[in-house]
């Protein structure tokens, strides 16, 4: 899987999380936190590592899985390929950095996914300040 592939693949998952629309399991919901633990040990890695880790996640979650590829299928349709303007010119590769996908914008996903999940009056409890006394 190339960059390109890996960050179309995020997106899709991206766009699958924030879709309240999709109906994730209970089993599902639970793992993310699973899923969000090991991407944040994976911040500095790249965008095809995190995929993978992904993946691996959506594999025990076949709806969530099928919804993942009909998003990255409809992304890929609509994705045109970044092409060097002058391929007598090859890119200088010293002055590029390595690309890395921001897995803390994934975690973000993640948790506020979990929180559009929770039943209403469990939300509510949560934004209460604990009392003192």
């Amino acid at each position: 899987m190339n960059f390109n592939q890996a960050i179309q693949y995020i997106q899709a998952f991206l766009n699958v999380l924030k879709n309240p629309r999709i109906d994730f399991s209970t089993e599902a919901l639970e793992e993310l936190t699973t899923l969000d633990q090991c991407l944040a040990k994976q911040e500095n890695e790249s965008a095809e590592i995190l995929v993978e880790t992904i993946k691996t996640w959506c594999k025990k979650h076949i709806p969530i899985r099928d919804a993942v590829l009909a998003q990255k299928n409809a992304i890929s349709n609509n994705f045109k390929e970044i092409e060097n303007p002058n391929p007598g010119n090859p890119v200088d590769q010293e002055n590029i950095l390595d690309n890395r996908f921001p897995a803390p914008i994934v975690r973000e996903a993640i948790q506020e996914r979990q929180n559009i999940s929770k039943p209403k009056s469990e939300q509510h409890d949560s934004q209460k300040s604990p009392k003192t006394n």
